[in-house]
């Protein structure tokens, strides 16, 4: 089954948690980024490129385009 260009988009970006332990905040990130990508809050180093997909540093929790999962 093919994937529509939309859904590739979708895959395309991640949102990561950043790893440091005091500050946890939530950024999307590019999977196939360019250039170093730095958490807004604190400044860690979430995601380096490797020239074809990026090193993911902070923990992968979904693709940007599925819904955020709610515990009950």
């Amino acid at each position: 089954m093919k994937m529509s260009q939309e859904e590739k988009l979708k895959r395309s970006y991640i949102v990561v948690r950043c790893p440091s332990e005091e500050c946890e905040a939530e950024t999307i990130v590019f999977a196939h980024a360019k250039n170093t990508v730095v958490c807004k809050e604190c400044g860690e180093v979430i995601a380096k490129p490797l020239g074809g997909k990026a090193d993911i540093i902070g923990e992968v929790l979904r693709f940007a385009g599925q819904p955020v999962e709610t515990e009950e």
